[in-house]
């Protein structure tokens, strides 16, 4: 037994150097880990702060321009100017700490590949539209008093991007920074718990390969003990003389026992040596059958300042110590705990003796001896920080969700679960300006979403959502709906997508109505149809030319310029259909058209068919843009056979007038138009036989005939 004594000492003291040396090495580990969460949560709000004000600065920005620009008043004027100076000064400074870093401003010179790609990548400019926004602030800024008024190109510049764009940008921007600071606390919170399960697996471990092994020598010295006591009373009937040797054997075996109760001593002291420099503190509780409760052993003291002796004296120091509110919950979790024999795991408030409010997480196992009393040997961890940023990350997702509430349309979050199932984990009070549904139903429910869609389109948006959850693509689809009134709305839903490592894909995105857009789509489509048909139908040569060039031919003018199809003349100079007396003239036209961008009177030319026949034709011109250019419409409408008509007329009017003339006998012309007028009201009041009416009526008869006016008369009379 003496033999193998040192070597089983020697195995328990490494055993000990290595549960020292682990526990030393997780306590060090969970210290790194509580200073990265304090590190991350206050490098994660000072970014999600400083986005946010420079969010809430680009529109602070086109809100003063504005004021600057229609403002009358020369002091309220000079104020807006300073104000607007000073705004585009913070956001700038913002802006260059979010991408640079700031230490003042505990801002990172690093980020993520993500905020990067939406700074500065292919896909996502906002350094350069900020930049831009600001350089076009400045200019406004600068500009004179003259000069400011609402059509100023930098304002309408301003009050277009800071809306639309650069809201949306920057809106991404601020998510970003919020996802980045959840998916770094939800790490630290796995940490911490890695920590802890470790450490409670060491504790474990060093009690099944030391402590076991320990008791289970000092069980066997202590039969053999007894043993050889037997052996001594039987010898010491039979050999008196072997009594001296028997004794000596005993004083050995004692000295031994010794050995290994100092041992036993030291090894708890050394334990208690360890458990001082966890990061918790360890205990044990017992309920007893009566109902008190009692701590046999606690270190409390080293996270919490409570006195382990008083504690272990009078529980109600404890007890005492835990928050009013909180006080309730523990005894009650203490007795499910002790009814079910479950784990044990509560989250409770300590008032520590200098009136400072802990934050602690108690995790223990439950067992029941056989004198009824339940044992829980637990570990009792300082959750403080954790608690800080849960309500930091709570107070975050507020403001998110007021700036969601305030936004036009719908914010969401959805996710195609690994099973195929579509979940809304978030939706803006929007859905119910947009859709009729409440919020809730649809979190509740994804299925109250879809009922508004007609059959064909919750098929176009599944397919839509399985193609963007295969390939990551963004989803970007126009969606018809029917509204609450039984209406149809257009609605457009705009999300990008990413993969959890659950396999769960994830789509944050906005719905927005394109109703009215849609209206003026179908409007514009309807206009164009109309005008086209016009113009194909169109009596009289419309053409367009570009760069001097025919661009475009309807059918009239194919015919009018003896052309068999439109080819013939589309590609021609302009001025090569114009009759040589006229092409100085219509040069000087086209340069008015382009440079005044308004319509040139109508006016008469003379113009060349393809075949070179001069023909008269009136034209009138106009400048728009075609296919994104500036361009020229010209109407050519041909007036030869109205010139032969008139010539004729003319050639009638002038026999007529010798006939009228030249009259052996008196003639006469009279004005019958004012007559005309009065049998028109006449009939419109319902008169069908005037031979009565005016028998009837003799005034209205007598005022006709006076209606009647001589115009001419020729000499005869």
């Amino acid at each position: 037994m003496s033999d193998l004594s040192p070597r089983l000492t020697t195995g328990l003291t490494i055993r000990y150097l290595l549960v020292l040396v682990v526990l030393g090495g997780l306590a060090l580990g969970a210290y790194y880990t509580l200073e990265q969460a304090i590190n991350s949560n206050e490098s994660s709000a000072a970014l999600i702060n400083v986005s946010g004000h420079q969010r809430m600065l680009s529109q602070q920005v086109a809100l003063l321009a504005e004021r600057l620009a229609e403002t009358n008043d020369p002091a309220e004027r000079e104020a807006a100017r300073e104000a607007l100076v000073q705004c585009i000064n913070l956001m700038e400074e913002s802006h260059n700490a979010l991408i640079g870093g700031d230490p003042g401003l505990n801002l990172p010179d690093t980020m993520s590949q993500e905020l990067r790609a939406m700074y500065f990548g292919p896909k996502g400019s906002l350094d350069r539209e900020v930049r831009t926004y600001l350089e076009r602030a400045t200019i406004l800024a600068a500009t004179p008093e003259g000069d400011l008024h609402p059509d100023n190109p930098n304002l309408r510049y301003l009050l277009q991007v800071a809306p639309s764009t650069l809201l949306d940008a920057l809106d991404a921007v601020v998510a970003q920074y919020q996802r980045e600071s959840e998916q770094r606390v939800a790490t630290l919170h796995k940490r911490q718990i890695y920590v802890l399960l470790l450490t409670l697996s060491v504790l474990f471990s060093s009690a099944l390969g030391v402590f076991r092994p320990m008791v289970s020598r000092i069980r066997r010295d202590i039969a053999e003990r007894k043993r050889a006591e037997a052996e001594i009373r039987e010898l010491n009937r039979d050999l008196e003389e072997r009594v001296e040797r028997r004794t000596e054997r005993l004083r050995r075996e004692l000295s031994e026992r010794k050995r290994v109760e100092a041992a036993l001593r030291e090894t708890e002291r050394r334990l208690a040596d360890i458990t001082a420099n966890m990061p918790g503190s360890i205990f044990r509780r017992v309920l007893h059958p009566d109902g008190k409760i009692s701590f046999p052993y606690t270190t409390i003291e080293t996270i919490h300042g409570l006195d382990p002796k008083a504690i272990m004296e009078d529980p109600d120091v404890f007890i005492d110590a835990i928050h009013p509110d909180d006080r309730g919950r523990w005894h009650k979790a203490v007795r499910a705990s002790a009814k079910k024999l479950e784990r044990f795991d509560l989250e409770i408030r300590l008032i520590t003796p200098s009136g400072e409010t802990k934050w602690t997480r108690s995790v223990a196992q439950p067992h029941r001896l056989a004198n009824g009393d339940v044992v829980w040997d637990g570990v009792m961890v300082d959750i403080t920080e954790r608690k800080r940023a849960e309500a930091a990350l709570r107070e975050s997702e507020g403001r998110f969700r007021s700036l969601a509430a305030n936004l036009p349309g719908v914010v969401f979050q959805r996710r195609l679960t690994s099973d195929g199932r579509l979940v809304y984990t978030y939706v803006s009070p929007g859905m119910r300006e947009l859709y009729g549904i409440e919020p809730e139903k649809v979190i509740a429910d994804s299925s109250a979403f879809l009922q508004v869609l007609p059959a064909e389109e919750q098929g176009r948006f599944l397919a839509a959502l399985k193609h963007s959850a295969r390939t990551l693509s963004p989803m970007d689809l126009e969606l018809r709906v029917v509204s609450a009134d039984g209406g149809t709305q257009w609605q457009r839903t705009i999300s990008r997508p990413f993969r959890r490592e659950s396999g769960e894909v994830v789509w944050d995105g906005v719905a927005i109505d394109i109703t009215e857009q849609k209206r003026a789509e179908d409007a514009l489509r309807e206009s164009e149809a109309r005008y086209r048909e016009l113009f194909e139908l169109s009596p009289d040569a419309i053409m367009v030319h570009q760069d001097g060039k025919f661009v475009f031919v309807n059918p009239a003018g194919v015919r009018l310029f003896g052309a068999e199809r439109p080819e013939q003349l589309i590609g021609k100079p302009a001025l090569d259909i114009v009759h040589p007396d006229f092409r100085d003239v219509v040069r000087e036209r086209i340069r008015q058209v382009i440079e005044t961008e308004k319509r040139v009177s109508l006016v008469e030319e003379k113009f060349l068919r393809l075949d070179g026949t001069a023909f008269d034709a009136e034209v009138s011109g106009t400048s728009f843009h075609y296919k994104g250019r500036p361009a020229v419409q010209v109407i050519i409408r041909d007036i030869t056979e109205r010139r032969r008509a008139e010539e004729a007329v003319r050639e009638s009017e002038a026999r007529f007038r010798s006939l009228f003339e030249q009259s052996p006998i008196g003639v006469l012309e009279e004005d019958y138009s004012a007559v005309k007028l009065i049998i028109d009201r006449l009939r419109g009041q319902g008169v069908r036989d005037f031979r009565r009416y005016f028998r009837e009526h003799p005034r209205v008869l007598r005022q006709a005939i006076n209606a009647i006016k001589i115009i001419d008369v020729n000499q005869a009379l």
